[in-house]
């Protein structure tokens, strides 16, 4: 028996094989992207255009495919295109008017922080300083010198006021004050006879 020899066949293509877009021509069942729809060559030594249903199947969608079949657009690719261009654009403008809007709020929101911080200081300072009686006298914390000052006011814890009385035997208009009473002055004028 003399040896055997093996002989190799080449009975076709059966693996697609995913290929580069921008090649000059494609094998049977080569495997291509473009503009987001892929495509399968049907024939060997193929150089037609994707768009040649005799060499190329269109196998999957792009967005443009899916919104024409459900009815949700109508118009050329292009246009699609554009709208989405439009709506990128629309939700970039809006995505900015509210990052400024954050931003503006944000710095109310500090300032508004740091006069609630000074009058929280503010108080601090007027509770820690509250109005001292000195020698019957108000004294009242002045926050721009940072001293006391003397308001003039007598410190009394009675209402300080004048009341009258006539004596009906004599006719006479009498005022009585307390000793601390500063208020109004009254007398008699002699001439008219009034308070």
């Amino acid at each position: 028996m003399g040896a055997s020899t093996v002989r190799e066949t080449d009975i076709g293509k059966i693996a697609i094989t995913p290929r580069s877009n921008d090649l000059p021509r494609y094998d049977i069942i080569d495997l291509i992207a473009k503009d987001g729809r892929a495509y399968l060559s049907l024939k060997i030594n193929n150089t037609a255009e994707v768009t040649d249903p005799e060499s190329w199947l269109q196998i999957t969608e792009n967005s443009y495919d899916t919104a024409l079949r459900l009815g949700l657009f109508e118009g050329t690719e292009a246009e699609w295109i554009h709208s989405l261009s439009a709506a990128s654009k629309e939700a970039a403008r809006l995505a900015l008017k509210q990052a400024r809007a954050c931003q503006e709020a944000t710095a109310a929101a500090v300032t508004a922080t740091g006069k609630a911080d000074e009058a929280a200081d503010r108080l601090n300072t007027l509770s820690d300083h509250r109005d001292q009686i000195v020698d019957g006298y108000w004294w009242q914390y002045n926050e721009e010198t940072g001293a006391y000052e003397n308001t003039g006011h007598r410190a009394h814890g009675d209402t300080l006021f004048a009341t009258f009385d006539i004596d009906p035997e004599t006719g006479l208009l009498s005022v009585y004050t307390d000793e601390a009473y500063n208020g109004p002055q009254f007398e008699v004028n002699e001439e008219t006879g009034m308070l």
